[in-house]
Formats: C-alpha cells, sequence, structure tokens
C-alpha cells in the first residue's frame, strides 16, 4: 500500500492544534510533521485493507522555487519520501491515478480525498492517523 500524507493538511490538523501559527510554512514546522510521521505504527488492518507499505509519502505545497523546504533526516529516510509540489493535492491525485498498488490518504481536506476515493483509495483523517504515531503530538 502507498500512503500519501498531506503534509500541511497535517500540520494544521494535529501538530499545531492551539499553538501560534506564525510561520506555519516553515522548514521547523515541516521537520515537526516528519517526526511525527516517523513515529507511524499502522495498524494490521484498516478498513479491511492490509497496512503494510514500503515508504510513507510526505508531500507539502511549494508555490515557488523560493519556498521553504525541509532536507529529509537521514534517520528518517528509510520510512520516508519527501516531495514538494505546486499543488499537493493535485500530487497526490496523480500519484493514485499512476499507482499499481492500493492507496490510502491521510488528509481532513475534503476536495482531495472525494478526489481520492473516487479513483479507490481509502481515507484516514489526520487525527486518525495521529492514534497509530507515538505520544505526545
Amino acid at each position: 500500500m502507498r500512503i500519501f500524507i498531506d503534509g500541511f493538511n497535517l500540520l494544521h490538523s494535529v501538530v499545531l492544534k492551539k499553538e501560534n501559527r506564525s510561520r506555519w510554512w516553515s522548514v521547523h514546522q515541516q521537520l515537526r510533521v516528519i517526526e511525527l510521521v516517523s513515529s507511524f505504527s499502522p495498524p494490521p488492518a484498516f478498513k479491511g485493507h492490509s497496512v503494510e507499505f514500503e515508504k510513507l509519502e510526505i508531500v507539502f505545497d511549494a508555490s515557488s522555487s523560493r519556498s521553504e523546504r525541509a532536507v529529509l533526516p537521514l534517520p528518517f529516510s528509510q520510512r520516508i519520501s519527501l516531495h514538494y509540489a505546486p499543488s499537493a493535492d493535485d500530487w497526490i491525485v496523480e500519484q493514485i491515478k499512476e499507482c499499481a498498488q492500493p492507496a490510502m490518504v491521510v488528509s481532513a481536506d475534503r476536495p482531495l480525498t472525494d478526489r481520492a476515493r473516487h479513483l479507490g483509495a481509502l481515507k484516514i483523517i489526520p487525527w486518525q492517523f495521529s492514534e497509530y504515531c507515538s505520544p505526545g503530538f
């Protein structure tokens, strides 16, 4: 299964909670998302589907080449792929279209999850995803 994570959506839904949202797009905040995702321990099954995966794929919106971009810390590179796209939503949908295996999307963005589900992907909301991550977020 390929698991696609809408990075800034997860950031706003789970990581920031009621924190100050100034500089929410910063590398520091992106690294907080990466840290959370790296602690993901999948359930044996989700909605009747096996959740075995090779990598967790995080994508952040980056409207220009000057957008702040994190560098994936080495310890996380075995489990996580990090991507930047002008539209994270469109990037995720395109990946699902090209995907020959089941896919899951982590996002609370209804238009994105509706598009993904139309293509056969499973949806998991960020709060539910975070329940399978280490405590402290």
